[in-house]
C-alpha cells in the first residue's frame, strides 16, 4: 500500500511574533517545524504534500534540500476556509495512494513511533485511524460509543469540555478509497463551523464513523504532549526544549 501524508500549513507565524510562514518557524538552530515534521513522517509514508498560503510556497521550496524535495509535493490554498477545503482541494496530490496521513503543520512533539503505529494500522477500505491521548480540559474532545465516533466537540467552535477527556495528536489516518465521495456529501449537509464558519475537517470524522460506518480504530498515546502544537510563545520554547534535549 502507499501512503501519502497530507500537511495543511497555509498558517503565518504571527501569533508567535514572525513574519515568516509558520511551518518554518525555527524550533533548533538546524532545525524548523518543516524537518522536524519530515524526519518524523518520511521513513513511513512514500509522499508528503504540503499545502501553503501563495505567498508562502516561493520561501517554502527554496529551503527545500534535494532529498526533501524528492518526496515532497506543494499545493496553494489561496483563501484560507479551513482544514478540511485545505485537505480535499489537495484532493489529486493524494489521489492514487491507498491512504492519508493528516498531519497539522505545527505538531513538532509527535514521536516516530506513533507515526509508524498509525501508518500500520491504516487500511485501504473505509477506516479511519485516530491516535488518542487523555488530557485535562482538552481543547478539543473526542467522544466515543461502542466503537464509533459520536461526537467531536471544539472548544474554537463554542463548545464545551470535560475536565479530562480523550484529545487528538494532529494526526490522522485515512483509507482514500471512498473518501471523496464520503467527503462530497458531508459537505451537501451544509456543514460548516458554527463560530468560524469554515470548513472544518474534525467533524467530517464523526460523520464517517456514525453515518458512513467507516471502521474506527484508536490508539492510545501515552505521552499527551505528542499532542501539543505550536500555537502560542510558551508552545514554541517548550518545543525548544523538547528538542534541544
Amino acid at each position: 500500500m502507499s501512503t501519502c501524508a497530507i500537511i495543511p500549513a497555509a498558517g503565518k507565524g504571527s501569533r508567535l511574533g514572525m513574519t515568516m510562514p509558520k511551518i518554518l518557524v525555527p524550533i533548533t538552530p538546524e532545525k524548523t517545524i518543516w524537518t522536524i515534521l519530515y524526519d518524523v513522517l518520511s521513513p513511513y509514508v512514500d509522499e508528503i504534500h504540503v499545502v501553503l498560503a501563495e505567498t508562502a510556497q516561493d520561501e517554502f521550496l527554496a529551503q527545500l534540500s534535494k532529498i526533501e524535495k524528492d518526496k515532497t509535493t506543494t499545493s496553494i490554498q489561496s483563501i484560507p476556509l479551513g482544514m478540511g477545503d485545505a485537505i480535499f482541494g489537495a484532493y489529486k496530490y493524494w489521489s492514487k495512494s491507498s491512504q492519508l496521513v493528516v498531519v497539522w503543520g505545527d505538531q513538532v512533539n509527535l514521536s516516530q513511533s506513533t507515526v509508524r503505529s498509525v501508518v500500520e494500522a491504516c487500511s485501504p477500505t473505509r477506516t479511519m485511524t485516530l491516535p488518542l491521548t487523555r488530557t485535562a480540559s482538552p481543547y478539543v474532545q473526542y467522544d466515543i460509543a461502542d466503537g464509533r465516533l459520536t461526537g467531536v466537540r471544539q472548544t474554537r467552535e463554542g463548545a464545551i469540555t470535560d475536565k479530562e477527556g480523550l484529545s487528538d495528536i494532529g494526526l490522522f489516518g485515512l483509507s482514500v478509497k471512498d473518501l471523496l465521495p464520503a467527503w462530497q456529501n458531508y459537505l451537501n449537509q451544509g456543514s460548516l463551523g458554527e463560530a468560524t464558519g469554515e470548513i472544518n475537517f474534525l467533524p467530517f470524522l464523526t460523520y464517517l464513523s456514525s453515518v458512513q460506518n467507516w471502521r474506527l480504530d484508536t490508539i492510545l498515546v501515552a505521552d499527551a504532549a505528542e499532542a501539543r502544537g505550536v500555537n502560542t510563545q510558551d508552545d514554541l520554547e517548550f518545543a525548544r526544549a523538547r528538542h534541544l534535549g
